[in-house]
């Protein structure tokens, strides 16, 4: 089984290729606002040097939010537009559901992202015997509230999000190393693989929506020069 990986709910443009749950190849991108011209071309030159045709896949998993409004719309739309094209089921994972995912440990973990001013997504997962027990709903909170999110102590892993680090380092709250607050289009593949191997709903794609959390508020124009 063949599954396509997309990531781009953050500042990350990320897509990877897994096959039987083990990875063939993954490309991630670090840079602000290209995911419209790079993800195409990423997709195109992991399947040309995995030898893969859109045919063979046997389902696309995509980072169905929350994270940034632009981004998630650019990867789903693309996601339905090769599951249009070729059949293809498309199963979404949660953004919150793949950065803990790939955070080991015995203590709870709580993922989060930048929402907007001093407001994070959070929500809290277990690793329990292999898989990953959600413990609490993603969830629109102020920073200065994460230290009662969860019960006992916990694992935070903090946004990538130079805008509110100084406030979260006032926090006393136990943070993951830094590489855990980058998502990963491989682990959104392998989660959309146990989705899959567990018989889970696929939706239909044509109704399958982006997950915000909260509206979308437009930023102040910029100014026109010349």
């Amino acid at each position: 089984m063949i599954l396509l990986g997309i990531e781009t709910a953050t500042q990350i443009c990320a897509a990877a290729l897994i096959k039987d749950g083990l990875l063939l190849a993954e490309f991630r991108l670090n840079i602000k606002n290209i995911h419209a011209k790079k993800l195409p071309l990423l997709i195109q030159h992991l399947c040309n040097l995995a030898d893969i045709e859109a045919s063979q896949l046997s389902g696309i998993a995509v980072s169905i939010g929350p994270g940034s409004f632009t981004g998630l719309r650019i990867g789903l739309s693309f996601a339905k537009g090769l599951a249009f094209t070729d059949g293809i089921p498309i199963i979404p994972v949660g953004t919150l559901e793949a950065l803990a995912k790939q955070c080991p440990s015995d203590k709870v973990v709580v993922p989060t992202l930048f929402a907007r001013n001093e407001e994070v997504y959070a929500a809290a997962f277990q690793h329990q015997d292999g898989s990953l027990r959600k413990i609490k709903e993603v969830t629109v909170l102020h920073i200065n509230d994460l230290p009662q999110f969860a019960p006992g102590r916990f694992l935070v892993i903090p946004p990538a999000h130079k805008s509110i680090q100084q406030q979260m380092d006032q926090l006393e709250l136990e943070y993951a190393s830094p590489e855990f607050s980058l998502p990963a289009a491989a682990t959104v593949a392998k989660l959309g693989y146990e989705h899959i191997l567990q018989g889970g709903p696929i939706p239909d794609p044509a109704t399958l929506e982006p997950a915000y959390y909260q509206n979308f508020v437009p930023g102040k124009p910029k100014k026109r020069t010349g």
